[in-house]
Protein backbone atom coordinates (compact mmCIF):
# COMPACT_ATOMS: atom_id res chain seq x y z
CA UNK A 1 0.00 0.00 0.00
CA UNK A 2 1.24 3.46 -0.93
CA UNK A 3 -0.35 6.91 -1.00
CA UNK A 4 -0.91 6.60 -4.76
CA UNK A 5 -2.90 3.36 -4.48
CA UNK A 6 -6.62 3.50 -5.19
CA UNK A 7 -8.04 2.84 -1.67
CA UNK A 8 -6.03 5.66 -0.14
CA UNK A 9 -6.79 8.12 -2.96
CA UNK A 10 -10.53 7.35 -2.93
CA UNK A 11 -10.81 7.80 0.83
CA UNK A 12 -8.78 11.02 0.69
CA UNK A 13 -10.98 12.41 -2.09
CA UNK A 14 -14.16 11.38 -0.26
CA UNK A 15 -13.16 13.10 2.98
CA UNK A 16 -12.15 16.29 1.15
CA UNK A 17 -15.51 16.42 -0.65
CA UNK A 18 -17.55 15.62 2.45
CA UNK A 19 -15.76 18.09 4.71
CA UNK A 20 -15.69 20.89 2.16
CA UNK A 21 -19.06 20.71 0.45
CA UNK A 22 -21.62 19.20 2.86
CA UNK A 23 -23.17 20.11 6.22
CA UNK A 24 -20.97 17.37 7.70
CA UNK A 25 -18.02 19.80 7.62
CA UNK A 26 -18.80 20.51 11.29
CA UNK A 27 -18.43 16.80 12.12
CA UNK A 28 -14.79 16.41 11.23
CA UNK A 29 -13.97 13.88 13.97
CA UNK A 30 -16.83 11.59 12.99
CA UNK A 31 -16.07 11.82 9.26
CA UNK A 32 -12.37 11.11 9.80
CA UNK A 33 -13.18 8.22 12.14
CA UNK A 34 -15.52 6.56 9.61
CA UNK A 35 -13.10 7.15 6.72
CA UNK A 36 -10.20 5.80 8.78
CA UNK A 37 -12.06 2.63 9.78
CA UNK A 38 -12.92 2.12 6.11
CA UNK A 39 -9.27 2.52 5.17
CA UNK A 40 -8.10 0.11 7.88
CA UNK A 41 -10.65 -2.44 6.64
CA UNK A 42 -9.36 -2.03 3.08
CA UNK A 43 -5.75 -2.81 4.07
CA UNK A 44 -6.48 -5.52 6.64
CA UNK A 45 -6.34 -8.76 4.70
CA UNK A 46 -6.85 -11.46 7.33
CA UNK A 47 -8.62 -12.28 10.57
CA UNK A 48 -5.23 -12.31 12.29
CA UNK A 49 -4.51 -8.74 11.21
CA UNK A 50 -7.87 -7.54 12.49
CA UNK A 51 -7.52 -9.45 15.76
CA UNK A 52 -4.10 -7.93 16.49
CA UNK A 53 -5.30 -4.41 15.81
CA UNK A 54 -8.54 -4.79 17.79
CA UNK A 55 -6.75 -6.38 20.74
CA UNK A 56 -4.26 -3.53 20.99
CA UNK A 57 -6.97 -0.89 20.55
CA UNK A 58 -9.18 -2.47 23.22
CA UNK A 59 -6.24 -2.82 25.62
CA UNK A 60 -5.40 0.83 25.13
CA UNK A 61 -8.95 2.05 25.74
CA UNK A 62 -9.51 0.08 28.96
CA UNK A 63 -5.99 0.82 30.22
CA UNK A 64 -6.47 4.54 29.61
CA UNK A 65 -9.79 4.53 31.46
CA UNK A 66 -8.36 2.52 34.36
CA UNK A 67 -5.34 4.78 34.75
CA UNK A 68 -7.49 7.91 34.62
CA UNK A 69 -9.21 6.65 37.81
CA UNK A 70 -6.41 4.78 39.57
CA UNK A 71 -2.93 6.29 39.47
CA UNK A 72 -0.98 3.10 40.08
CA UNK A 73 2.56 2.55 38.87
CA UNK A 74 2.06 -1.19 38.72
CA UNK A 75 -1.03 -0.73 36.56
CA UNK A 76 0.86 1.47 34.09
CA UNK A 77 3.84 -0.92 33.97
CA UNK A 78 1.59 -3.95 33.57
CA UNK A 79 -0.49 -2.28 30.87
CA UNK A 80 2.56 -1.25 28.84
CA UNK A 81 3.98 -4.77 29.22
CA UNK A 82 0.69 -6.15 27.90
CA UNK A 83 0.74 -3.82 24.89
CA UNK A 84 4.37 -4.74 24.13
CA UNK A 85 3.52 -8.44 24.46
CA UNK A 86 0.67 -8.02 21.97
CA UNK A 87 3.08 -6.32 19.58
CA UNK A 88 5.69 -9.07 19.91
CA UNK A 89 3.09 -11.83 19.53
CA UNK A 90 1.65 -10.21 16.40
CA UNK A 91 5.08 -9.72 14.84
CA UNK A 92 6.93 -12.87 15.90
CA UNK A 93 4.69 -15.55 17.38
CA UNK A 94 1.91 -15.26 14.80
CA UNK A 95 3.81 -14.16 11.67
CA UNK A 96 1.60 -16.23 9.40
CA UNK A 97 -1.38 -14.01 10.17
CA UNK A 98 0.38 -11.18 8.41
CA UNK A 99 0.37 -11.36 4.63
CA UNK A 100 2.51 -9.19 2.36
CA UNK A 101 0.44 -6.24 3.49
CA UNK A 102 0.92 -6.92 7.17
CA UNK A 103 4.25 -5.24 7.94
CA UNK A 104 3.13 -2.05 6.24
CA UNK A 105 -0.02 -1.44 8.20
CA UNK A 106 0.67 0.70 11.18
CA UNK A 107 0.69 -1.65 14.17
CA UNK A 108 3.87 0.02 15.44
CA UNK A 109 2.26 3.44 15.24
CA UNK A 110 -0.87 2.18 16.99
CA UNK A 111 1.39 0.84 19.75
CA UNK A 112 3.06 4.25 20.11
CA UNK A 113 -0.27 5.96 20.53
CA UNK A 114 -1.61 3.41 23.02
CA UNK A 115 1.52 3.67 25.19
CA UNK A 116 1.57 7.42 25.40
CA UNK A 117 -2.20 7.56 26.00
CA UNK A 118 -1.60 5.33 29.01
CA UNK A 119 1.31 7.45 30.27
CA UNK A 120 -0.65 10.67 29.79
CA UNK A 121 -3.72 9.17 31.51
CA UNK A 122 -1.64 8.34 34.55
CA UNK A 123 -0.21 11.85 34.57
CA UNK A 124 -3.61 13.53 34.10
CA UNK A 125 -2.49 15.01 30.77
CA UNK A 126 -5.26 13.68 28.54
CA UNK A 127 -7.67 16.16 26.93
CA UNK A 128 -10.84 16.64 28.95
CA UNK A 129 -13.79 14.59 27.77
CA UNK A 130 -11.90 12.26 25.45
CA UNK A 131 -14.61 10.10 23.86
CA UNK A 132 -14.53 6.74 22.13
CA UNK A 133 -14.96 8.36 18.71
CA UNK A 134 -12.00 10.66 19.43
CA UNK A 135 -9.96 7.64 20.46
CA UNK A 136 -10.86 5.68 17.31
CA UNK A 137 -10.19 8.67 15.07
CA UNK A 138 -6.81 9.30 16.72
CA UNK A 139 -5.71 5.68 16.77
CA UNK A 140 -6.63 4.80 13.18
CA UNK A 141 -6.55 8.14 11.32
CA UNK A 142 -5.88 7.11 7.72
CA UNK A 143 -3.50 10.03 7.16
CA UNK A 144 -1.04 8.77 9.76
CA UNK A 145 -1.91 5.07 10.02
CA UNK A 146 0.67 3.70 7.59
CA UNK A 147 3.77 5.62 8.67
CA UNK A 148 2.98 8.57 10.90
CA UNK A 149 3.90 11.29 11.57
CA UNK A 150 3.40 10.61 15.26
CA UNK A 151 1.25 13.21 16.98
CA UNK A 152 0.23 13.49 20.64
CA UNK A 153 -3.48 13.09 21.31
CA UNK A 154 -3.62 16.60 22.79
CA UNK A 155 -2.49 18.14 19.50
CA UNK A 156 -4.60 15.80 17.37
CA UNK A 157 -7.89 16.37 19.17
CA UNK A 158 -7.35 20.14 19.32
CA UNK A 159 -6.75 20.18 15.56
CA UNK A 160 -9.73 17.92 14.84
CA UNK A 161 -12.08 20.00 17.00
CA UNK A 162 -11.06 23.29 15.38
CA UNK A 163 -13.58 24.59 12.83
CA UNK A 164 -12.53 24.63 9.17
CA UNK A 165 -11.43 28.20 8.57
CA UNK A 166 -9.74 28.22 5.16
CA UNK A 167 -11.45 28.07 1.79
CA UNK A 168 -10.64 25.21 -0.57
CA UNK A 169 -9.04 27.71 -2.95
CA UNK A 170 -6.68 28.95 -0.24
CA UNK A 171 -5.91 25.39 0.83
CA UNK A 172 -5.09 24.40 -2.75
CA UNK A 173 -2.72 27.34 -3.13
CA UNK A 174 -0.99 26.54 0.16
CA UNK A 175 -0.88 22.75 0.16
CA UNK A 176 -1.12 21.47 -3.42
CA UNK A 177 2.57 22.21 -4.19
CA UNK A 178 3.70 20.08 -1.26
CA UNK A 179 1.26 17.31 -2.16
CA UNK A 180 2.44 17.18 -5.78
CA UNK A 181 6.08 17.39 -4.76
CA UNK A 182 5.56 14.50 -2.35
CA UNK A 183 3.85 12.45 -5.06
CA UNK A 184 6.83 13.06 -7.33
CA UNK A 185 9.15 11.81 -4.59
CA UNK A 186 7.06 8.70 -3.85
CA UNK A 187 6.74 7.69 -7.51
CA UNK A 188 9.47 8.99 -9.82
CA UNK A 189 12.39 9.67 -7.46
CA UNK A 190 11.80 6.75 -5.09
CA UNK A 191 11.07 4.52 -8.09
CA UNK A 192 14.37 5.40 -9.72
CA UNK A 193 16.31 4.89 -6.49
CA UNK A 194 14.60 1.56 -5.79
CA UNK A 195 15.33 0.38 -9.34
CA UNK A 196 19.02 1.17 -8.86
CA UNK A 197 18.98 -0.56 -5.48
CA UNK A 198 17.38 -3.69 -6.99
CA UNK A 199 19.92 -3.67 -9.84
CA UNK A 200 22.78 -3.42 -7.33
CA UNK A 201 21.67 -6.74 -5.79
CA UNK A 202 22.39 -8.59 -9.05
CA UNK A 203 25.80 -10.19 -9.68
CA UNK A 204 26.51 -7.69 -12.47
CA UNK A 205 28.76 -5.54 -10.26
CA UNK A 206 31.88 -6.30 -8.21
CA UNK A 207 30.87 -6.97 -4.61
CA UNK A 208 32.44 -3.83 -3.12
CA UNK A 209 30.93 -1.51 -5.74
CA UNK A 210 27.57 -3.28 -5.48
CA UNK A 211 27.53 -2.67 -1.73
CA UNK A 212 28.38 1.00 -2.16
CA UNK A 213 25.69 1.52 -4.81
CA UNK A 214 23.16 -0.35 -2.66
CA UNK A 215 23.96 1.67 0.46
CA UNK A 216 23.49 4.98 -1.36
CA UNK A 217 20.43 4.00 -3.43
CA UNK A 218 18.70 2.37 -0.44
CA UNK A 219 19.13 5.56 1.56
CA UNK A 220 17.82 7.66 -1.35
CA UNK A 221 14.80 5.37 -1.74
CA UNK A 222 14.08 5.40 1.99
CA UNK A 223 14.29 9.20 2.17
CA UNK A 224 12.24 9.93 -0.95
CA UNK A 225 9.64 7.29 -0.10
CA UNK A 226 9.23 8.34 3.53
CA UNK A 227 9.54 12.12 3.18
CA UNK A 228 7.37 12.00 0.05
CA UNK A 229 4.70 10.06 1.93
CA UNK A 230 4.82 12.69 4.70
CA UNK A 231 4.49 15.52 2.16
CA UNK A 232 1.46 13.83 0.59
CA UNK A 233 -0.44 13.22 3.84
CA UNK A 234 0.41 16.71 5.11
CA UNK A 235 -0.88 18.10 1.82
CA UNK A 236 -4.13 16.14 2.06
CA UNK A 237 -4.44 17.21 5.67
CA UNK A 238 -4.02 20.82 4.56
CA UNK A 239 -6.86 20.41 2.07
CA UNK A 240 -8.98 19.31 5.05
CA UNK A 241 -7.63 22.26 7.07
CA UNK A 242 -6.11 19.63 9.37
CA UNK A 243 -2.42 20.28 9.96
CA UNK A 244 0.05 17.49 10.68
CA UNK A 245 3.59 18.00 12.05
CA UNK A 246 6.62 18.12 9.79
CA UNK A 247 8.72 14.96 9.82
CA UNK A 248 11.85 15.90 7.84
CA UNK A 249 13.95 19.07 7.79
CA UNK A 250 16.91 18.68 5.40
CA UNK A 251 18.44 15.75 7.33
CA UNK A 252 21.48 15.47 5.06
CA UNK A 253 22.49 19.00 6.00
CA UNK A 254 22.86 17.97 9.65
CA UNK A 255 25.79 19.38 11.61
CA UNK A 256 26.40 16.07 13.43
CA UNK A 257 24.74 12.73 14.21
CA UNK A 258 22.67 14.16 17.07
CA UNK A 259 21.48 16.97 14.83
CA UNK A 260 20.53 14.44 12.16
CA UNK A 261 17.97 12.92 14.52
CA UNK A 262 16.37 16.29 15.07
CA UNK A 263 15.81 16.42 11.29
CA UNK A 264 15.05 12.79 10.30
CA UNK A 265 11.71 11.28 11.36
CA UNK A 266 11.28 14.22 13.73
CA UNK A 267 8.03 13.00 15.26
CA UNK A 268 9.60 9.64 16.19
CA UNK A 269 12.62 11.32 17.77
CA UNK A 270 10.38 13.71 19.70
CA UNK A 271 8.24 10.82 20.96
CA UNK A 272 11.25 8.89 22.23
CA UNK A 273 12.68 12.06 23.75
CA UNK A 274 9.48 12.79 25.67
CA UNK A 275 8.54 9.26 26.76
CA UNK A 276 11.91 7.47 27.03
CA UNK A 277 14.92 9.81 27.11
CA UNK A 278 13.65 12.53 29.48
CA UNK A 279 12.26 10.23 32.20
CA UNK A 280 15.20 7.81 32.05
CA UNK A 281 17.85 10.55 32.28
CA UNK A 282 15.89 12.28 35.05
CA UNK A 283 15.89 9.03 37.01
CA UNK A 284 19.62 8.45 36.39
CA UNK A 285 20.46 11.97 37.58
CA UNK A 286 18.34 11.51 40.70
CA UNK A 287 20.02 8.19 41.52
CA UNK A 288 23.57 9.43 40.84
CA UNK A 289 23.03 12.80 42.55
CA UNK A 290 26.28 14.15 41.05
CA UNK A 291 25.85 17.17 38.75
CA UNK A 292 29.31 16.64 37.23
CA UNK A 293 28.06 13.38 35.70
CA UNK A 294 25.01 14.90 33.98
CA UNK A 295 26.52 15.00 30.48
CA UNK A 296 27.75 11.40 30.78
CA UNK A 297 24.40 10.20 32.10
CA UNK A 298 22.86 11.96 29.12
CA UNK A 299 25.07 9.85 26.85
CA UNK A 300 23.78 6.70 28.60
CA UNK A 301 20.22 7.92 28.13
CA UNK A 302 20.85 8.54 24.43
CA UNK A 303 22.28 5.05 23.98
CA UNK A 304 19.30 3.35 25.63
CA UNK A 305 16.79 5.53 23.76
CA UNK A 306 18.24 4.97 20.31
CA UNK A 307 18.86 1.28 20.93
CA UNK A 308 15.14 0.94 21.71
CA UNK A 309 14.35 3.02 18.64
CA UNK A 310 16.23 0.49 16.54
CA UNK A 311 14.31 -2.39 18.12
CA UNK A 312 11.01 -0.63 17.43
CA UNK A 313 11.61 -1.21 13.70
CA UNK A 314 11.66 -4.98 14.20
CA UNK A 315 12.56 -7.82 16.53
CA UNK A 316 15.53 -9.70 15.07
CA UNK A 317 19.32 -9.62 15.09
CA UNK A 318 19.53 -7.08 12.26
CA UNK A 319 17.47 -4.58 14.26
CA UNK A 320 19.51 -5.23 17.40
CA UNK A 321 22.62 -4.34 15.40
CA UNK A 322 20.88 -1.32 13.87
CA UNK A 323 19.85 -0.13 17.33
CA UNK A 324 23.38 -0.64 18.65
CA UNK A 325 24.72 1.48 15.78
CA UNK A 326 22.24 4.28 16.46
CA UNK A 327 22.92 4.15 20.19
CA UNK A 328 26.69 4.15 19.69
CA UNK A 329 26.51 7.04 17.23
CA UNK A 330 24.48 9.41 19.41
CA UNK A 331 26.24 8.50 22.69
CA UNK A 332 29.73 8.95 21.21
CA UNK A 333 28.59 12.23 19.67
CA UNK A 334 27.30 13.40 23.08
CA UNK A 335 30.48 12.33 24.89
CA UNK A 336 32.61 14.10 22.27
CA UNK A 337 30.63 17.31 22.75
CA UNK A 338 30.98 17.08 26.54
CA UNK A 339 34.72 16.48 26.41
CA UNK A 340 35.54 19.13 23.81
CA UNK A 341 33.37 21.71 25.60
CA UNK A 342 35.27 20.99 28.79
CA UNK A 343 38.59 21.32 26.98
CA UNK A 344 37.93 24.34 24.75
CA UNK A 345 35.11 26.15 26.50
CA UNK A 346 31.87 27.21 24.84
CA UNK A 347 33.14 30.23 22.81
CA UNK A 348 36.09 28.37 21.25
CA UNK A 349 33.97 25.29 20.55
CA UNK A 350 31.32 27.44 18.87
CA UNK A 351 34.01 29.07 16.73
CA UNK A 352 35.37 25.63 15.78
CA UNK A 353 31.97 24.38 14.62
CA UNK A 354 31.64 27.40 12.30
CA UNK A 355 34.80 26.58 10.34
CA UNK A 356 33.88 25.35 6.82
CA UNK A 357 36.26 22.39 6.83
CA UNK A 358 35.12 21.25 10.27
CA UNK A 359 31.46 21.64 9.28
CA UNK A 360 31.93 19.62 6.08
CA UNK A 361 33.86 16.87 7.88
CA UNK A 362 31.32 16.58 10.71
CA UNK A 363 28.42 16.52 8.27
CA UNK A 364 30.06 13.90 6.05
CA UNK A 365 30.89 11.71 9.05
CA UNK A 366 27.32 11.92 10.43
CA UNK A 367 25.60 11.15 7.13
CA UNK A 368 28.08 8.40 6.21
CA UNK A 369 27.59 6.68 9.57
CA UNK A 370 23.82 6.84 9.16
CA UNK A 371 23.96 5.45 5.62
CA UNK A 372 26.19 2.57 6.76
CA UNK A 373 23.93 1.82 9.75
CA UNK A 374 20.95 1.55 7.39
CA UNK A 375 22.77 -1.37 5.76
CA UNK A 376 21.54 -3.61 8.58
CA UNK A 377 18.01 -3.14 7.23
CA UNK A 378 18.76 -4.67 3.83
CA UNK A 379 22.11 -6.52 3.74
CA UNK A 380 21.39 -10.29 3.53
CA UNK A 381 22.04 -12.18 6.73
CA UNK A 382 24.58 -14.49 5.07
CA UNK A 383 26.78 -11.57 3.96
CA UNK A 384 29.72 -11.60 6.33
CA UNK A 385 32.34 -8.91 6.93
CA UNK A 386 35.08 -8.74 4.36
CA UNK A 387 36.20 -6.84 1.29
CA UNK A 388 32.65 -6.02 0.22
CA UNK A 389 31.87 -4.36 3.55
CA UNK A 390 35.21 -2.59 3.93
CA UNK A 391 35.63 -1.34 0.37
CA UNK A 392 31.92 -0.62 -0.08
CA UNK A 393 31.83 1.35 3.15
CA UNK A 394 34.92 3.32 2.14
CA UNK A 395 33.28 4.22 -1.17
CA UNK A 396 30.16 5.39 0.65
CA UNK A 397 32.17 7.64 2.97
CA UNK A 398 34.06 9.05 -0.02
CA UNK A 399 30.88 9.70 -2.02
CA UNK A 400 29.10 11.33 0.91
CA UNK A 401 32.14 13.47 1.67
CA UNK A 402 32.32 14.71 -1.92
CA UNK A 403 28.58 15.40 -1.99
CA UNK A 404 28.76 17.37 1.25
CA UNK A 405 31.67 19.48 0.00
CA UNK A 406 29.89 20.12 -3.30
CA UNK A 407 26.65 21.03 -1.53
CA UNK A 408 28.50 23.38 0.83
CA UNK A 409 30.15 25.12 -2.12
CA UNK A 410 26.80 25.50 -3.91
CA UNK A 411 25.20 26.86 -0.76
CA UNK A 412 27.91 29.51 -0.37
CA UNK A 413 27.54 30.78 -3.92
CA UNK A 414 23.84 30.05 -4.37
CA UNK A 415 21.10 32.66 -4.52
CA UNK A 416 17.63 31.91 -3.28
CA UNK A 417 15.01 32.84 -5.86
CA UNK A 418 11.53 33.43 -4.41
CA UNK A 419 8.84 31.62 -6.37
CA UNK A 420 6.15 33.80 -7.85
CA UNK A 421 2.59 32.55 -8.28
CA UNK A 422 3.22 31.88 -11.97
CA UNK A 423 6.41 29.97 -11.20
CA UNK A 424 4.61 27.90 -8.55
CA UNK A 425 1.83 26.98 -11.01
CA UNK A 426 4.41 26.04 -13.64
CA UNK A 427 6.33 23.91 -11.14
CA UNK A 428 3.16 22.13 -9.95
CA UNK A 429 2.13 21.48 -13.56
CA UNK A 430 5.54 20.06 -14.39
CA UNK A 431 5.45 17.78 -11.32
CA UNK A 432 1.95 16.54 -12.17
CA UNK A 433 2.91 15.86 -15.81
CA UNK A 434 6.08 14.04 -14.73
CA UNK A 435 4.14 11.79 -12.33
CA UNK A 436 1.40 11.02 -14.87
CA UNK A 437 3.92 10.29 -17.61
CA UNK A 438 5.87 8.02 -15.27
CA UNK A 439 2.77 6.06 -14.29
CA UNK A 440 1.46 5.85 -17.89
CA UNK A 441 4.68 4.30 -19.16
CA UNK A 442 4.49 1.72 -16.39
CA UNK A 443 7.17 3.13 -14.11
CA UNK A 444 7.44 1.09 -10.89
CA UNK A 445 5.97 2.59 -7.73
CA UNK A 446 8.16 1.16 -4.99
CA UNK A 447 6.68 -0.20 -1.78
CA UNK A 448 6.47 1.88 1.35
CA UNK A 449 9.51 1.84 3.59
CA UNK A 450 8.35 -1.09 5.77
CA UNK A 451 9.23 -3.64 3.12
CA UNK A 452 12.56 -4.19 4.90
CA UNK A 453 11.21 -3.89 8.46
Amino acid sequence: MTVVDLPFLLIALATILVLRFTPLRTRRVEVLAVASLGFVASVTRSVGDAACLLAMAATGWFLMKALARHKRGWLLAGGIACVLAEFVVSRRVLPMTWDAMGPTIGLSYVMFRVIHLAVDAQGDELPAGLRLRDYVCYLFCYLTFLAGPIQRVQDFTAEAARPIRTTLRTALADDLPGLLGGTLKVTVLAGAAFTVFTWSQSPALPAALAHAVAWLSFTAWLYWSFSGYTDVVRGIGGLLDFHLPENFAQPFASANFLDLWSRWHISLSEWFKLYVFNPSVKELIAVANRPALTAYLGAVGYFVTFFLMGLWHGISLRFVLYGLCLGAGVSVNKLYQALILKRLGRPRYAALTRRPLYMAGARALAVSFFVLALGFLWIPGDTGPGLAWTAGGALVVLCVGLLVIAASAVKRIGVRIPLTRTMTIALCTAEAVAVLAYLLVGGPVPPLLYTYF
